[in-house]
Order: structure tokens, then sequence, then C-alpha cells
């Protein structure tokens, strides 16, 4: 009997086992989409276009339910601190290359986990449907010897 209750009490558990699982990587998706979108929102407004695209991440998870009301307090703690130390570390131009590199990767990092967070496998994620930049720019001459 003791024996029967060993077999089963781990097929009971592996549900809550899961569901705890399935929170955590819920939540540090939360946390990684409004890091992600924190840091564009301090890019826009260092090329002069704020935008709020964090807020609304932490809007609709707390409006869907899927964000308690403590975790609205550390997402928007999240938000404030990675926007704020992003912007104070810009230094190029907007139009620099490598700045908008840089911008592309953080936009395609927060395109990949929305769709995480909206129930989407990984390996279902669309690919990116923009051209690499430096396959555009022109080839490089070779060093001139002097």
């Amino acid at each position: 009997m003791i024996k029967n209750v060993f077999l089963i009490l781990p097929l009971l558990c592996f549900p809550l086992i899961a569901h705890a699982q399935e929170a955590q990587n819920d939540s540090e998706l939360m946390r990684k989409a409004v890091t992600y979108a924190a840091q564009s929102d301090a890019y826009n407004l260092y090329c002069e276009n704020e935008t709020a695209l964090a807020q609304k991440f932490i809007d609709k998870l707390v409006e869907s339910k899927r964000a308690s009301e403590e975790q609205e307090k550390n997402l928007v703690s999240l938000m404030d601190k990675n926007k704020s130390e992003t912007y104070q570390n810009l230094k190029n131009e907007c139009k620099n290359v490598e700045f908008m590199l840089k911008r592309l990767e953080i936009m395609r990092a927060l395109k990949n986990v929305s769709y995480l967070l909206n129930g989407v496998a990984p390996e279902d994620i669309p690919e990116d449907n923009i051209p690499n930049i430096e396959d555009l720019m022109p080839p490089r001459s070779a060093p001139i010897d002097l």
C-alpha cells in the first residue's frame, strides 16, 4: 500500500510542478519583455520620439490578470531602471550604423519575447523579413599601404 502511494504521489504532483514552472517562465518572459521595451523606449526618447512600449506591456499584463499587483510594482521598477540606464549609456547619433544595429537587435528580441508571451512555440516564431544591413553596405576596400 505504501509503495503504491510513493508511485502515485509523483503523478499527482507533476501538474502542480508543471504549473509552477510555467508561472516562473511566464514571469521571466514578462521581465524580459519589459526590459527590452524599456530599452526601446530609451532609444526612441534619445532620438526625440517618446514612446511608452514598456508601460503598455505592463498595462496589458495587469489588465489580463497575468501580473499581480506585486509583479506590477516590480515591472514598473524594472522599466524605470532599464530605461534610465539605457538612456544614460547612449552616446552615438541616431543615424549611426552601430546605434541602429543595436536598436534593431533590441526590437528583434522584443518581438521574439512577445511571441513567446503569447504562447507561440519558439520554433514557430516567424523569421525576420528585414534584410541584413551589413549585406547591403558597399564592399570595403583594401587598406592602402603608404
